[in-house]
C-alpha cells in the first residue's frame, strides 16, 4: 500500500483497508502525525508517526508505537537530540522550512497535503504563515513539486 492514512478517514474505508490486507492491524508512518483507533472490536489502525519530524503539535518530540499481543497499541513519545539533527540539517542544507518543524514542533511546509481536519490543527496551517515562519514556501504548490 503506498498512500497516506489520516485520522480523518471515516472507519469504513479502514475496516475495508484490513478485510483486503486480511489483518487485524494495520500500521503506517509517514505522515509524521500519530494516532490509533480501533475501527472495528479488535482491529486497529495505527499511524506510529515518523521519526525526525516531530508531529506538528509543538512538541518537539516524535513517537513510536509499542504493540503487544493482545493488547491495544500505545503510542509512546520519544525524546532526542533535536538540536542536533537541526544542526545536522542545516549544515546539509536542507530547506528553512524543514528546520522550523525540528527547532519549533510546527510545520512550516508540506500542508498542502493533509486534508482540512489535520491542516486545521498546525500553527502554519496556512501558507502566508507558513512563508513569514520559514522565509520560503515549499511542498506541492498548485500540483509541482517545488522548493523554493
Amino acid at each position: 500500500m503506498n498512500e497516506f492514512l489520516w485520522e480523518s478517514l471515516p472507519d469504513a474505508f479502514y475496516r475495508d483497508l484490513l478485510v483486503e490486507a486480511d489483518a487485524d492491524m494495520i500500521v503506517c508512518t509517514h505522515s509524521g502525525l500519530q494516532w490509533t483507533r480501533e475501527v472495528a472490536p479488535g482491529k486497529w489502525i495505527v499511524n506510529c508517526g515518523v521519526l525526525g519530524r516531530p508531529a506538528n503539535d509543538g512538541m518537539r518530540n516524535v513517537w513510536y508505537a509499542d504493540l503487544k499481543a493482545g493488547e491495544p497499541p500505545r503510542l509512546v513519545p520519544l525524546e532526542y537530540d533535536w538540536e542536533a539533527l537541526a544542526t545536522e540539517m542545516e549544515r546539509g542544507g536542507l530547506p528553512e522550512e524543514f528546520l522550523t518543524g525540528v527547532r519549533e514542533g510546527w510545520w512550516a511546509c508540506c500542508y498542502d497535503i493533509l486534508p482540512d481536519v489535520e491542516k486545521a490543527r498546525g500553527k502554519y496551517s496556512s501558507r502566508a504563515a507558513a512563508v513569514e515562519a520559514a522565509g520560503a514556501v515549499c511542498c506541492v504548490v498548485e500540483k509541482e513539486e517545488r522548493i523554493s
